[in-house]
């Protein structure tokens, strides 16, 4: 997701391309990652 965020941010930077997301980002791997930061990580989803 992280990877995302900032290829957003290149396009615009380096070709003036705006790639618009319409809702907020968020992680539906919570149940299934051990290591998961939950309300630490900016794409958990509290469910």
């Amino acid at each position: 997701f992280l990877a995302l965020k900032e290829a957003i941010k290149f396009l615009k930077t380096h070709f003036a391309f705006t790639l618009k997301i319409d809702k907020k980002i968020r992680c539906g791997f919570t149940n299934l990652n051990k290591e998961c930061l939950k309300q630490q990580c900016p794409f958990y989803a509290m469910f």
